[in-house]
């Protein structure tokens, strides 16, 4: 009850600081430098399961203008859990491609995305099997399925049995909005609010069939010119349980990382991304989630660039085995 009132108290100061934006002393006068303004990468937890909540992706506060990026994020994974109450069946591969536009005038900020998802078999089981055999680690559940095979299956007392179908589906769509509350030479920190609308497909997947909100702080700061770290803090409210019998009232969620610029063409990117469980379950995959990611960001041209990374659950079997992530960027400034 007191982790449930102190989120309760988050959800509210983050709001309430939206809406005091308008003072002049949270009026950014100073731009950041180049090293902030490289953005954390835009990544979330890939768990089919979890996908259909809204869980915000890490951001800093963009250049004046919009901003556009078009991101693929395609996991695998393979999960096999269960106990005397619940069983879940996890066989898939999930290619989904975000398209992106971020706005800013002044300290002003929104966002908004549109999720595209598809759910099937895939190819990269015999990738992945070659992956974790070259660095000695364990198979988990691989060896007990088919490869290249799908299936996403969820039982459990007290709610009917779900079943996710293969195939493309529109995700859920948020918008958000945000303001700079402070800015100085080499910080940044932002508050933003945001809505997740009930626009994807429950049989899929890709939505719970709700409005979930949330509101989040988000912070960056530069050491020098090479070196940088962001973070985000926030607590989402689900609207509804989906196909769960049970869910938390919210959900915790952060992002930690860091940057490195080597070159003005090249920068590197590592982060971790955590949020709290949700659903009332003792399987790990649906336990609280620490998912790393390593990445470059190759600068293309004055306002392009192209994101790759490698996603891994450094909590094991607690979010999918792997996750390849390509974003191509578009800035309003330039990189």
């Amino acid at each position: 009850m007191a982790n449930a009132a102190r989120l309760k108290r988050a959800f509210v100061a983050c709001t309430l600081g939206l809406a005091a934006g308008a003072t002049p002393a949270a009026e950014p006068t100073v731009e950041l430098p180049a090293a902030v303004q490289v953005q954390p990468l835009a990544v979330r937890d890939q768990n089919p399961l979890l996908r259909p909540f809204y869980v915000p992706s890490a951001r800093l506060a963009p250049d004046e203008g919009i901003s556009y990026s078009a991101a693929l994020a395609w996991s695998n994974t393979t999960n096999l859990p269960h106990t005397a109450v619940e069983q879940l069946y996890v066989d898939a591969e999930t290619a989904e491609i975000d398209l992106r536009a971020t706005w800013r005038r002044g300290a002003w900020l929104a966002a908004a995305e549109l999720p595209m998802l598809w759910r099937g078999g895939g190819i990269l089981d015999g990738v992945i099997d070659d992956w974790h055999a070259f660095l000695g680690v364990n198979r988990g559940d691989r060896p007990y399925v088919q490869s290249n095979s799908y299936r996403i299956t969820y039982t459990t007392l007290g709610a009917a049995p779900f079943s996710a179908q293969r195939g493309p589906a529109l995700g859920d769509i948020p918008v958000e909005a945000g303001r700079i509350l402070f800015s100085a030479p080499g910080t940044q920190l932002s508050v933003w609010a945001g809505a997740k609308l009930p626009t994807g497909s429950r049989a899929h997947a890709t939505s719970n069939g709700a409005l979930d909100a949330a509101a989040w702080l988000s912070a960056g700061h530069a050491f020098g010119s090479r070196f940088a770290m962001f973070a985000q803090a926030g607590v989402m409210r689900p609207g509804g349980s989906g196909e769960f019998a049970h869910v938390s009232r919210e959900m915790g969620f952060g992002t930690l990382g860091v940057t490195w610029k080597g070159t003005d063409a090249i920068s590197a990117i590592a982060q971790a991304d955590v949020h709290s469980a949700l659903p009332a379950s003792t399987l790990n995959f649906l336990q609280p989630a620490v998912v790393g990611t390593f990445g470059a960001r190759f600068r293309l041209a004055p306002f392009l660039a192209l994101d790759v990374g490698l996603q891994e659950d450094l909590a094991t079997n607690h979010s999918p085995d792997a996750t390849l992530y390509f974003e191509l960027r578009h800035a309003a400034g330039r990189y």
